[in-house]
C-alpha cells in the first residue's frame, strides 16, 4: 500500500513502535490542564475552567499529528463535586479521531492549615511583595470518565495497489463508548496522579490479522506529579513529571522545570526520555486568563524530517467566591 503520507513512510521504518504508542494524543503542556489525561482532576479548582489546546506534532512532514483540544469543569462545591466536558480531535495522516467524554469527580479534604503565603503584584511601575494569610487544604479525588470514540479514514489520501491489502485491514469508521477512571492528591504546591483514560482495548470484531487481534486501542496509564518551591520572593519553581505506559512500547516518560518571575511569566524546558528536548513559556496576561507555547525538537531520526513540534495553550478561570481552599493554585 502507498500512501500519500511521507509521515508512514518514514515512520514504520524508523520509529514504528512509536507510532503504536501514540494511539492516545501526547501533550507537553499537560501541567497546564490535566484534565486531559486525569478525570479527578475535574473541578479540582475552585473555579469553572475553561482550556484549549492546539498541537502541531512534527510540522513540515505531509500527514503528521495535529490535534486540538477543548475542555470545561466547574466545582460542585455543595456536594463536593466536580464535573468537566472535553472534545478532542486528532488526525494522523489519513485518520481522524474524535472523542467526546464527561467527567465527574468526587473531592475529599484530608487536612487544612492556615498558612503564610507570599504574592507579587505591580504598583506604580514597582513590584510589591504581599503577604497574606490563607487556609490551605489537602485533598484527594477520585474520578470517571465517560466518553464517545468516533474513528474514520480520508480513502483519498490512500492509494493502494491491491484494494484487498491487508495492511489496510480494520479501518473501516467506526464509533463507540469508552470509560476511564483516576485518582488526583493535590495541594495548592503539590500534586501526584493516577489515571487509565480509556479501559476498552477493542478488537476488530473479534477477527485476527497474522494470529493476533487487530486493535484499535491499548490501554494507555499515566502517573504524573510535580511540587512548587519558592526560590525567592519573586521567583518560584515548578518540577513536574509524566510517566505514560502502554502494552507494546517503552514507557515515555517527560521531565520538565518551570520557572516562575513575578507571579506573572513561566519559562523553562524539560526532556522526553528517548525522543527529544522541551522549552516550554506560559503568560499569564491577567490573574483570569493564561497563554502558553511549548516547542519539542525530536533527537531520533525524525529530526532530519521536521520542524518540530508546536502547541498552543490558553486557559480562562471564571473565579467563584473565596472558600476555605487556597485561591491561588499552580497546577
Amino acid at each position: 500500500m502507498r500512501l500519500k503520507s511521507l509521515l508512514f513512510a518514514i515512520l514504520l521504518l524508523a520509529t514504528s513502535y512509536r507510532l503504536f504508542a501514540q494511539q492516545d494524543p501526547m501533550y507537553t503542556q499537560y501541567m497546564n490542564n490535566m484534565q486531559i489525561v486525569n478525570p479527578a482532576y475535574a473541578g479540582s479548582h475552585d473555579a469553572y475552567q475553561a482550556a484549549l489546546v492546539y498541537r502541531a506534532q512534527w510540522v513540515g512532514l505531509e500527514g503528521a499529528p495535529e490535534t486540538l483540544t477543548g475542555s470545561f469543569s466547574a466545582p460542585i462545591r455543595k456536594y463536593n463535586l466536580g464535573v468537566g466536558f472535553s472534545v478532542l480531535q486528532d488526525k494522523i495522516g489519513p485518520t481522524e479521531t474524535t472523542n467526546i467524554n464527561l467527567d465527574v469527580s468526587y473531592k475529599i479534604k484530608l487536612s487544612e492549615k492556615r498558612v503564610t503565603l507570599k504574592s507579587v503584584s505591580k504598583r506604580g511601575g514597582k513590584y510589591v511583595v504581599r503577604s497574606k494569610k490563607e487556609m490551605q487544604g489537602t485533598y484527594l479525588s477520585f474520578g470517571v470518565k465517560a466518553g464517545y470514540n468516533m474513528f474514520s479514514i480520508n480513502e483519498d489520501m490512500l492509494n493502494p495497489e491491491n484494494p484487498n491489502d491487508p495492511t489496510v485491514y480494520g479501518l473501516e469508521p467506526s464509533s463507540e463508548p469508552d470509560f476511564g477512571a483516576g485518582v488526583y492528591f493535590y495541594s495548592s504546591r503539590f500534586y501526584a496522579g493516577f489515571s487509565i483514560p480509556k479501559f476498552f482495548s477493542k478488537a476488530t470484531d473479534g477477527e485476527t490479522q497474522n494470529g493476533q487481534d487487530v486493535r484499535f486501542n491499548e490501554l494507555h496509564y499515566y502517573f504524573t506529579t510535580g511540587a512548587v518551591f519558592d526560590l525567592s520572593s519573586t521567583l518560584k519553581i515548578k518540577p513536574s513529571m509524566l510517566l505514560r505506559m502502554t502494552a507494546g512500547a517503552p514507557p515515555s516518560i517527560d521531565v520538565n522545570a518551570l520557572l516562575l518571575a513575578y507571579d506573572k511569566i513561566w519559562f523553562g524546558g524539560g526532556y522526553r526520555i528517548g525522543d527529544g528536548f522541551v522549552a516550554i513559556a506560559q503568560y499569564n496576561l491577567t490573574d483570569h486568563l493564561k497563554v502558553g507555547y511549548s516547542y519539542d525538537l525530536a533527537t531520533t531520526g525524525l529530526f532530519y524530517h521536521n520542524n518540530g513540534t508546536h502547541e498552543i495553550s490558553i486557559n480562562y478561570d471564571f473565579k467563584l467566591k473565596r472558600s476555605d481552599q487556597d485561591c491561588r493554585m499552580y497546577f
